[in-house]
């Protein structure tokens, strides 16, 4: 005998197929979703202070370099020569190709009066120090790197945008040349490109 589905069997069997749909598309679409975050292009927000504007001097702890353990203002050490100033809320594998570029860039400009210096700002300094130490440590960083609190941030001092999680700022005479803000520290080729460009101007900085 032939089965004869009713109007409430037939409207089941489709809301059952449509949940199969459904859970399969999503078991498809998720693996993409996570892919195309890990690819996401790194964003360029605005943070530091604006061209122009006097680079307020600030104390951090030394990690590495000849001044580590101490209390230092690279800022005042460095005086009016022309000065990379590295501020990062994280670190990541990818900030290594900026941090080594620095590193031969300075040595080359170093009768040119260049100096960089990168802070990782965190809640807990004596937490970060490890961290920092480490990096250095295993990529051969050559730039002074330090750690601060996020008093650094604040608007009265460097005035980073809270959703950068790397500020450079190139200044010379203690006034900014030129800034640039990435929500990630995962960059891209094409980012740190970008910021050498910069260090480019700053040497032409009259």
């Amino acid at each position: 005998m032939k089965r004869i589905l009713t109007p409430l069997r037939f409207q089941a069997g489709v809301q059952a197929l449509g949940f199969i749909v459904t859970v399969m598309f999503a078991v498809m679409v998720r693996p993409l979703d996570a892919d195309q975050k890990r690819d996401k292009e790194v964003q360029r927000v605005k943070s530091g202070r604006k061209t122009g504007e006097l680079v307020p001097s600030f104390y951090v702890r030394a990690v590495t370099g000849p001044n580590r353990n101490k209390s230092i203002c690279y800022v005042c050490r460095n005086g009016d020569r022309p000065v990379i100033m590295v501020l990062m809320r994280k670190t990541h594998d990818d900030l290594i190709p900026l941090l080594k570029r620095l590193d031969q860039v300075v040595d080359k400009n170093r009768a040119n009066g260049l100096r960089c210096f990168g802070v990782l700002i965190h809640e807990e300094p004596s937490e970060a120090t490890p961290i920092v130490q480490t990096m250095a440590f295993n990529s051969k960083i050559q730039v002074p790197l330090s750690v601060t609190t996020d008093v650094v941030s604040a608007p009265a001092c460097q005035n980073l945008n809270p959703d950068a999680d790397l500020t450079v700022v190139m200044y010379r005479d203690l006034r900014v040349v030129s800034t640039f803000g990435f929500d990630s520290v995962e960059l891209k080729k094409n980012d740190v490109d970008r910021v050498m460009s910069g260090v480019e101007k700053l040497l032409k900085e009259d």
